[in-house]
């Protein structure tokens, strides 16, 4: 009698491991599409929401640089109105053009 329990027991037990084993891995399959599918529904999610914040900000973002860039334009041109002369009459001279592309005069 206990070599017919050994003779079959062995074997059940082998069947129920691996039985063991397929029920683990089908667990493990189906979360892992479950994690992949609640992954996808986040991406899509965070996406269109990105989407909707670009919408939002990109009005207002370029009106900021527009209006920097226009301030800094009207600086720009009032500094060389300014300044112009004073330029010309220094690329003209020819001492201080010396003195500042020469290393040594400095």
């Amino acid at each position: 009698r206990a070599v017919a329990v050994l003779y079959f027991g062995l074997p059940l037990v082998q069947i129920a491991l691996t039985a063991a084993q397929l029920a683990a891995l089908v667990f493990h399959w189906r979360r892992r599409r479950l994690c992949a599918y609640i992954n996808k529904a986040i991406a899509a999610v965070e996406s269109q929401i990105n989407d909707a914040l670009d919408a939002c900000i990109e009005g207002v973002i370029e009106k900021v640089f527009r209006d920097a860039f226009s301030a800094v334009r009207v600086k720009a041109a009032v500094f060389f109105r300014l300044h112009g002369d004073n330029l010309s009459r220094m690329r003209n001279s020819p001492e201080i053009w010396a003195a500042l592309t020469h290393e040594d005069a400095l």
